[in-house]
């Protein structure tokens, strides 16, 4: 268990501070309000860890699990989530810069009032992801995600069966193969 506590060397405790946790159990700490730069999290275990009002720079989180956990009110600036288990994270009006989270579970996670342009969600696992429609605007995404992406949209999306596709084309009469055309051009010639 992770029970550190940071101290400036006049015995203060310290809000500000750089490290490296690798394979700890950190579930349940409470480091809101915290500042952490050039911090690295190795397969560590953060569930419902609370990062309220954090700001993070150059923060990396590698294979971590990271459920349940809260970023709400928080500042992430040149953040790396890798491989990280977010499902139902709470990023409530939280300040994304320059993050990339690849790879990672993001189902159920909430990001209400917070902007993902520019972000980059490529490999990870939206569905059942909650943004507001505008937020997801500039995301960058792979091909794979854009049906999750439509679903948070309320689109449907679903092949055209292959019998429809034929039946297409039999009601259509194309004008190269000397058959005439359902539609009629204007009687200008347009």
């Amino acid at each position: 268990m992770l029970t550190q506590i940071f101290q400036t060397e006049d015995g203060q405790a310290s809000n500000s501070f750089e490290f490296l946790c690798r394979n700890c159990n950190a579930a349940n700490v409470d480091w809101s309000g915290a500042r952490m730069t050039d911090t690295e999290f190795h397969r560590t275990r953060l569930t419902g860890c609370n990062l309220s009002g954090t700001n993070l720079r150059n923060a990396l989180f590698y294979r971590c699990k990271l459920d349940l956990s809260s970023f709400h009110d928080s500042q992430l600036t040149r953040c790396l989530f890798q491989e990280c288990d977010l499902r139902e994270a709470d990023f409530q009006n939280t300040a994304l810069k320059r993050v990339i989270v690849r790879a990672c579970d993001l189902r159920n996670t909430r990001y209400p009032s917070t902007s993902l342009s520019g972000i980059d969600l490529r490999g990870s696992q939206l569905a059942g992801m909650h943004a507001d429609t505008n937020a997801l605007q500039g995301a960058l995404v792979d091909p794979f995600q854009v049906a999750d992406i439509a679903s948070m949209l309320g689109l449907v999306v679903e092949r055209l069966p292959t019998e429809s596709i034929n039946e297409y084309n039999r009601e259509i009469r194309y004008p190269s193969a000397g058959k005439h055309t359902l539609i009629e051009p204007d009687s200008d010639g347009q």
